[in-house]
């Protein structure tokens, strides 16, 4: 096997140590003359402010239509305890065979089951409001919203 001298001299060439590229140093940032400076200080100190006054803003009025759902709800009144239960309809086949492929997760609960504590109230004095997603109760003594 006869080697043409041009080839290992190319070798040669490719297995020689090349030189470390120069780096170059980043370009300076100019300097903002002083008049620049202090506009761009006050540009910033102009936006923070108008940020804080809108989310002051936003503060009033959140607290404002929370003091109005209170007053129409019923400030004053308790909040009993109440647990929320879900629960599934599980088959013998379900829990052997898995045959439906229903998950032991909330999200494949085919019941909810919400349980209030009222003591001190009478069930003739419990009014309770279900929709599809809210339940609203008004006792004497308690009101809940959920």
């Amino acid at each position: 096997m006869a080697s043409n001298p041009m080839d290992l001299a190319a070798l040669a060439d490719l297995l020689q140590p090349r030189p470390a590229p120069k780096k170059v140093a980043p370009a300076p940032k100019p300097e903002l003359q002083p008049a620049a400076k202090a506009r761009a200080l006050r540009e910033r100190q102009q936006e923070e402010q108008a940020e804080r006054e809108r989310e002051a803003a936003a503060a009033a009025e959140a607290e404002k239509k929370e003091a109005e759902a209170a007053v129409a709800f019923g400030e004053g009144f308790k909040a009993p305890k109440y647990d929320i239960l879900y629960q599934q309809d599980v088959s013998p086949q379900e829990v052997y065979g898995g045959f439906q492929q229903m998950s032991p997760s909330l999200a494949d609960s085919q019941f909810l089951i919400l349980r209030v504590q009222l003591p001190d109230e009478k069930v003739s004095d419990v009014d309770v409001d279900a929709k599809e997603s809210q339940v609203t109760l008004f006792a004497k003594h308690h009101r809940l919203q959920v």
